[in-house]
């Protein structure tokens, strides 16, 4: 019908990605041509994954690829990997790459909070029961047993109870405020101001992630048939200010006439020992997009490590919080219950 735009399609999520990819690995491993890995998501697909046959079956009407077809639907990143596997004839190991690509994602992502969840969800219910015991609990208690014969347990657990709900919307928009200034910075500052925030946990951890995934992205890129110039400017367009921030300073180094690969990516993003051993190799010569990628799985390893570790050290911490939280609150009340029980009668 005329007039009619064409539907725009949505990337899917990064579970559907995974999934989807999982599938197409099943598919590819069986030695199935590009156009009967089409045909069978038409036909047994779900409805993204028919879309996408479709698309596919279009493009190689018309002398495309199933990575060429299949790039709206991906993550950029996870898009590059296929885009390398199959302009090297080895579409299964782009599918293994992309998968890595975001399962890491995941564990260094929302997988990292997942693991906090049950810590942070039970100091979250002790504040509230504290406060729900102080407002309704302790108050009734009193018109029936005065608080100067209550335990030091109870005491405690009253007056904690009672600091929380005095404090607690102050303390809620401290914490929010927090972490709206984390994401700001983390996305938006550089410079000299920057170079000293990275040394705190969640600003390093966030540079190593993002170091990790710029190797890769331009590894893949450049794997896939591009130059070097290209594949920082296609990096660039998704990148946010503190990597474009990086990706200019390395244009400039290539203006410079660097050739050393090391002294071209010397910005700063990456880490010391990750940026000396690039120097090193790139002094040698070789293959720059195995080289790349090389160093994008060391510092991606890193990253997990360090991420896993640092989420081991704040669940030792938070847990036993809650657990002392838990035996103030509930201390408080059966003791007093118990004097309650004993003293009145």
């Amino acid at each position: 019908m005329k007039g009619m735009r064409p539907r725009k399609i949505r990337r899917l999520s990064q579970k559907k990605q995974i999934l989807l990819l999982k599938n197409l690995r099943t598919l590819v491993s069986s030695n199935l041509t590009q156009k009967e890995i089409a045909q069978r998501l038409v036909e047994f697909g779900t409805k993204e994954e028919q879309s996408l046959g479709h698309a596919v079956l279009a493009s190689l009407n018309v002398g495309g690829t199933f990575a060429m077809a299949a790039k709206p639907w991906f993550s950029p990143m996870a898009w590059e990997a296929l885009i390398a596997g199959e302009k090297t004839g080895v579409l299964e190991k782009g599918i293994k790459n992309a998968l890595k690509i975001l399962e890491i994602g995941n564990v260094t992502g929302m997988g990292f909070f997942w693991g906090l969840l049950k810590p942070i969800g039970t100091v979250i219910v002790m504040f509230a029961a504290l406060i729900g015991a102080r407002e309704a609990f302790f108050p009734k208690i009193m018109d029936l047993y005065s608080i100067s014969r209550w335990g030091d347990v109870s005491i405690a657990a009253y007056n904690f109870g009672g600091f929380l709900s005095d404090w607690w919307k102050l303390i809620l928009c401290i914490i929010l405020s927090l972490i709206a200034i984390v994401i700001f910075t983390i996305k938006y500052s550089v410079g000299m101001f920057r170079n000293k925030l990275d040394k705190f946990p969640v600003y390093r951890h966030y540079r190593l992630i993002l170091s990790a995934n710029f190797l890769r992205s331009i590894g893949n890129l450049i794997l896939a048939g591009f130059s070097l110039k290209e594949s920082l400017s296609s990096t660039k367009e998704q990148s946010n200010l503190y990597l474009s921030y990086h990706i200019d300073i390395v244009m400039k180094n290539i203006g410079r006439g660097y050739l050393n690969i090391g002294e071209i990516l010397d910005t700063g993003l990456l880490d010391r020992s990750e940026q000396s051993a690039l120097k090193v190799l790139g002094g040698r010569g070789g293959n720059l997009s195995q080289t790349l990628l090389n160093c994008s799985e060391i510092t991606q390893d890193k990253v997990v490590n360090e991420l896993s570790n640092l989420q081991k050290i704040l669940y030792n911490i938070l847990m036993p919080i809650g657990g002392l939280l838990s035996f103030l609150l509930m201390g408080g009340v059966g003791m007093l219950m118990f004097d309650l029980s004993t003293n009145i009668g």
